[in-house]
């Protein structure tokens, strides 16, 4: 009897050998798998390695924007029509080509120490392929990095600030309209409102080389929205923003034919004026400098 449970015991004590042996196989099996893709990748760890995305949504604040690439143009879900920045949402998708982490945090904090137990940002993507992934963002770090986690992965990591600060609200990705046509040449300058002290025309200027009409010209070429303040204005809008009774009408015809219509309102808080192109554009800032220096071009002619 005794010499059968010796024999149990024995043969229970290399089974645990056994299963030791085969658990820490196991663990340098795996990590030499991760040291291997780490080879792989260089060293780096990327949270997301998306190509060629042709759908993003994405939350920032309150704000939830969808976007989606057609015949190579980015547009907004909510409202096709919306000027959307080509280049800064091609920012935004090229980010989610390769995105790496800064490092992977081991530490056995709770998500809500990072921002990331509700996190209120996050950034998902698909491309034509079906391939799909989505980052949650969580707080900023000591350093400036983010703290971010992939969808299914327990992992926390923190990024570079550069793909949250590209997560824009839809105002910020408005694509500023140009006042002046580039390579064209001013003829003739129509102006009305209280800024212009009288209603005049100005012509001949396609062929004035004075010092004054050079002087019109580079003010004129220099303007330049500073930011949207309001997108398709309501009649309420504009009259806020002072263009019942617009302080400055300037309109333009050039030699090619092409024409610009700034219409300048009042001041803003921050010094700037609200301006518009034409009766139906959208209600931009302009810098007040800018103003200034047209104004006094315009006053020596």
């Amino acid at each position: 009897m005794k010499k059968n449970q010796r024999l149990l015991l024995l043969l229970l004590g290399v089974l645990l050998i056994c299963c030791a042996v085969y658990g820490l196989l196991r663990l340098v099996g795996a990590r030499r798998a991760e040291r291997a893709e780490d080879d792989a990748s260089g060293g780096v760890i990327y949270l997301c390695q998306l190509e060629d995305a042709v759908s993003i949504t994405y939350q920032t604040g309150a704000e939830l924007l969808s976007l989606t690439l057609d015949g190579g143009v980015w547009s907004c879900d909510a409202d096709p029509d919306f000027p959307l920045s080509q280049s800064d949402v091609g920012l935004l998708a090229s980010s989610l080509k390769n995105l790496a982490a800064i490092r992977r945090l081991d530490g056995g904090e709770e998500l809500s120490s990072y921002g990331l137990s509700s996190p209120a940002g996050y950034v998902s993507a698909k491309n034509a392929a079906g391939d799909e992934m989505t980052i949650f963002i969580g707080n900023a770090a000591s350093d400036g990095s983010y703290y971010a986690m992939r969808d299914g992965d327990d992992a926390v990591y923190t990024i570079s600030s550069t793909l949250p600060q590209q997560l824009k609200g839809l105002y910020d990705l408005y694509s500023l309209p140009s006042i002046h046509y580039a390579g064209c040449t001013v003829d003739s300058v129509e102006l009305s409102g209280a800024m212009a002290g009288q209603n005049r025309t100005l012509t001949g200027l396609a062929s004035n080389e004075s010092d004054e009409a050079d002087a019109l010209r580079s003010a004129w070429s220099a303007m330049a929205f500073e930011s949207l303040y309001v997108y398709q204005p309501d009649a309420s809008q504009l009259s806020d923003c002072g263009f019942d009774t617009p302080a400055l009408s300037v309109k333009l015809t050039y030699s090619e034919g092409a024409v610009s219509h700034l219409m300048i309102g009042g001041v803003n808080e921050s010094g700037g004026y609200y301006a518009r192109l034409g009766a139906d554009g959208d209600i931009c800032i302009l810098p007040e400098d800018q103003v200034s220096a047209l104004l006094s071009a315009l006053a020596a002619l």
